[in-house]
């Protein structure tokens, strides 16, 4: 068949444009050669009809050593290109669909080399969320890589892409450290120009609120609140939002939330699943903070130790020494 013969021809020019490529003992690789071999062995298969799983499986292993005959030009850019390629044709295939995010993690670095930061992040994210809950680990991992990009590039104006990503897949899958991690790691971001940045500044302080409002931390989510008003001001419509969430909580007023819930706040301050987050709050467990404090202090444990404490001061300690002070003739204590 035509397109037997097809995938042995393409194998030899393979096989032929490798050897070129990594050279031997008498001669170094020539690169230049061998991706010219190589992208002949590629298109005797690039239309090839119909594919089957041993010419796919072929024309990616090209595919590869073509991008390593890129590199060795230093040609990043079009060498992201080519994994872009071999990702595309990993979607034509469920045999392939796994190697589907390392091609996507491979064009990133070669973009990432010939400073096309922007393409690099949306690949990795993309890699990420195909990844999703087949390893939930790695997929925060790639998150990560991300947005250290970002962090790394100093690309402070142009970041919340991809951080609001990684934050939407950690917070739906209760990854709420994680979440956490990422709103901070932005919120530094903006604080280059936290005069700007101040509604954003404000909307990671809230969902950072609910994510320790989601756990019952009131007191976590009261100390993130106020720190974050010493250190903002209360500027924004988005800080008069927060104000309203931390004042129900502190109440522990469950109608109050409710009412605040069907307000549109949550989704004109909050991205997606954040502000789905919010809607679930109630108030199972929390108590107003000020009774919590009453208990605690009413706690007999607290009150015994509170007791003992006062035993052991002694009288002595707590009599003025005035008497003992000598006075110089000039009336001044002599020390």
């Amino acid at each position: 068949m035509a397109s037997d013969e097809a995938v042995v021809e393409a194998d030899k020019l393979y096989k032929k444009g490798l050897k070129m490529l990594k050279g031997n003992l008498f001669s170094k690789g020539k690169p230049e050669e061998a991706e010219k071999v190589l992208i002949e062995g590629k298109n005797k298969l690039r239309f090839l009809k119909p594919r089957t799983e041993a010419s796919v499986d072929l024309l990616l292993q090209i595919l590869e050593a073509i991008t390593e005959c890129q590199f060795g030009m230093n040609l990043f850019n079009t060498a992201g290109q080519t994994m872009e390629e071999a990702y595309r044709l990993t979607t034509e295939m469920k045999a392939f669909a796994a190697k589907s995010p390392q091609y996507l993690q491979k064009a990133a670095y070669y973009y990432q080399m010939s400073s096309q930061f922007e393409q690099a992040c949306k690949l990795l994210q993309k890699s990420a969320e195909l990844i999703g809950d087949n390893d939930i680990d790695e997929a925060i991992k790639i998150f990560d890589q991300c947005v250290s990009i970002e962090e790394t590039e100093n690309r402070y104006q142009l970041c919340h892409e991809f951080f609001d990503a990684a934050v939407k897949f950690c917070v739906d899958r209760r990854r709420f450290k994680e979440a956490t991690n990422f709103l901070e790691r932005q919120i530094k971001q903006y604080e280059n120009d936290s005069i700007k940045f101040v509604k954003r500044i404000y909307r990671n302080i809230i969902s950072l609120m609910i994510i320790n409002f989601a756990q019952k931390n009131v007191k976590q989510a009261q100390q993130i609140y106020y720190e974050a008003v010493s250190k903002y001001g209360p500027s924004s419509a988005e800080e008069q939002f927060a104000t309203k969430l931390l004042t129900v909580f502190e109440k522990a007023d469950a109608e109050g939330l409710k009412a605040l819930q069907k307000e549109q706040d949550f989704a004109l301050y909050l991205i997606n699943s954040v502000a789905k987050l919010g809607k679930k709050l109630d108030m199972i467990d929390i108590q107003p903070l000020v009774i919590l404090e009453d208990k605690i202090n009413n706690n007999p444990e607290v009150k015994q130790l509170k007791e003992e404490m006062k035993e052991d001061i002694k009288d002595e300690q707590l009599k003025s020494d005035v008497h003992e002070v000598n006075i110089g003739d000039d009336g001044a204590p002599i020390i």
